[in-house]
């Protein structure tokens, strides 16, 4: 399966969630917030992988993902069934609405992620026909 990398932009990841950018003025900005009283946790996520073979959504969560170290990418669907499968450079941090399918993969040896989410995570998984994998063409 191939796939272009787009960039982030607000815009270009409207339908999937936000891009977590700074505001132009001092002080505290709520950009996101559940209404529902949760617990949440915070996690590390190390990946080296080059490619995807299955996609998870959770009906449950929203999910934020802030890259820490190496150049992470985002797989994204909003479908019922991921046929349109996006793939984003995550260089910027992120959220993604409940029930978005998604996966993460490297350009580099690895990337580091942080990853904010509920406590209790439903999960669900889809199996991709024909893995997605990065492959990098050299220009000229």
């Amino acid at each position: 399966m191939n796939c272009k990398i787009k960039n982030l932009s607000p815009n270009s990841f409207a339908k999937f969630g936000g891009v977590i950018e700074p505001g132009e003025e001092a002080g505290f900005e709520v950009l996101l917030q559940e209404k529902e009283q949760v617990g949440w946790r915070l996690a590390i996520s190390r990946i080296d992988n080059k490619g995807i073979g299955k996609l998870a959504r959770h009906p449950n969560t929203i999910e934020y993902f802030a890259p820490l170290n190496g150049i992470p990418l985002m797989c994204v669907s909003g479908t019922k069934e991921p046929s349109d499968l996006q793939v984003f450079l995550l260089d910027k941090p992120i959220y993604i609405h409940k029930n978005i399918w998604h996966a993460t993969m490297s350009l580099s040896d690895y990337a580091v992620l942080s990853i904010c989410e509920n406590l209790y995570v439903e999960s669900e998984e889809y199996v991709l026909n024909t893995p997605l994998e990065v492959v990098v063409k050299e220009v000229g």
